[in-house]
């Protein structure tokens, strides 16, 4: 081989090192990176409480409450959960705080909330016939959210990987603490709520069962059934007006006025129900509920549904009609409780549950505490805390492979 031709190998070869080098400082920094990020991310759960959770206990006593024994005259047509662009176009969000809400209020919402991430929008105050400030809470991966209501400035504190009960606890009744009226968003999305959560979890007021990503029946039947009580609720969590599910899931809240305060007093007490339906101009409702003695209810509705049903403990169903539009459901004393709902092809609506009680105090979920563990907390911060060391010694050995 001539010299000229070796010259060209070795120059070549020489090059093939240097891009070698090159490509392995721009690994090990992108190595670095992610080991910052994660030593972080990890950070965050040095805060972690793990706590003793109330057992579950099914609903009994021997009263009987059902929120439509008494319903207020008026109707309001409401979202609470609607994305608009906001973080400079970060997260997910395609039309202004204007364009939605006020395509919402041609649409007949009287109550069109934004709920962004972290961040409140009060665009439709004096703009809305009513007017609640919202905005949702979480930036984990597997979606473990919540809405917040009520309060003038978010939080901004999040677990922000994986998060186990006790963490999506703490979440919770730190957000409590501050005022905060909480709505468990979307349960069977993400993988962030479990059904084995649904027992054990407390502190919140509502569950969106409806939400245009997952309908999650089940996890409500599962807190209902450990004798947590929450309200239903039913959100497009539309991220954009043109591409997504607009308009087809919703809250039809009640009231003796039009105004905000009173309207949600009703809905912390249950009257109020949600409606899915594929068809936006859906007019089917609640008319009425009636009392034929102690036990049993009727419920009536504007027009014959394909079936009305009762679904009790454990998803047990209790009562049935076909082509009808009414009801009659019998909560007999060994009955926990009974939601109705009516179904069309493409249409339900959910209505909140009655339920056995003592008479006195409701068994809300949003009355529950969870009790902190001390030793299985520090036990925890310490298994976190030598995570944290395991990160930085493997941040120096990359840095020293460099």
């Amino acid at each position: 081989m001539g010299t000229s031709n070796q010259g060209w190998i070795r120059g070549f070869g020489n090059l093939i090192l240097r891009l070698m080098k090159v490509l392995l400082r721009g690994v090990q920094g992108f190595a670095l990176f992610v080991l910052l990020v994660l030593f972080v991310a990890v950070g965050f759960y040095l805060r972690s409480e793990i706590y003793q959770f109330a057992p579950a206990q099914p609903f009994s006593g021997s009263s009987l409450y059902n929120p439509y024994d008494s319903m207020p005259p008026l109707r309001f047509k409401a979202n609470f959960h609607a994305h608009s662009r906001s973080w400079g176009g970060w997260t997910n969000g395609h039309q202004s705080d204007s364009v939605l809400v006020t395509t919402y209020l041609l649409r007949g919402y009287h109550l069109p909330s934004l709920s962004n991430y972290h961040q409140i929008s009060d665009w439709s105050l004096n703009k809305a016939p009513l007017y609640v400030p919202v905005y949702e809470s979480g930036y984990n991966p597997l979606k473990s959210h919540l809405l917040v209501m009520g309060l003038d400035r978010p939080s901004y504190f999040d677990f922000p990987l994986y998060q186990n009960t006790s963490q999506q606890q703490q979440i919770i009744q730190g957000l409590r603490d501050r005022g905060a009226v909480l709505v468990m968003a979307h349960p069977d999305f993400g993988g962030g709520r479990r059904l084995e959560d649904m027992p054990r979890l407390g502190g919140y007021h509502f569950m969106e069962v409806f939400n245009h990503y997952r309908h999650s029946e089940k996890y409500y039947d599962a807190a209902l059934s450990a004798g947590r009580l929450s309200w239903v609720m039913a959100n497009d969590d539309t991220h954009d007006l043109h591409r997504e599910a607009t308009f087809k899931r919703w809250n039809v809240l009640m009231g003796a006025q039009a105004e905000t305060r009173n309207v949600m007093q009703q809905a912390l007490m249950g009257r109020h129900y949600a409606v899915y339906a594929e068809d936006s101009n859906f007019d089917k409702a609640l008319v009425s509920c009636t009392t034929p003695s102690v036990d049993q209810r009727v419920f009536r509705f504007s027009h014959p549904f394909e079936r009305i049903q009762a679904i009790g403990q454990n998803g047990k169903v209790l009562a049935s009609s076909q082509n009808t539009d009414t009801l009659l459901v019998e909560l007999g004393a060994q009955e926990s409780y009974a939601r109705v709902e009516a179904l069309d092809k493409g249409a339900k609506l959910l209505l909140n549950p009655m339920m056995r009680y003592d008479g006195r105090t409701l068994p809300l979920a949003a009355s529950l505490r969870a009790t902190p563990d001390p030793i299985r907390t520090w036990s925890f911060r310490l298994l976190v805390l030598g995570s944290l060391v395991g990160i930085l010694w493997m941040a120096r050995w990359v840095r020293t492979r460099g």
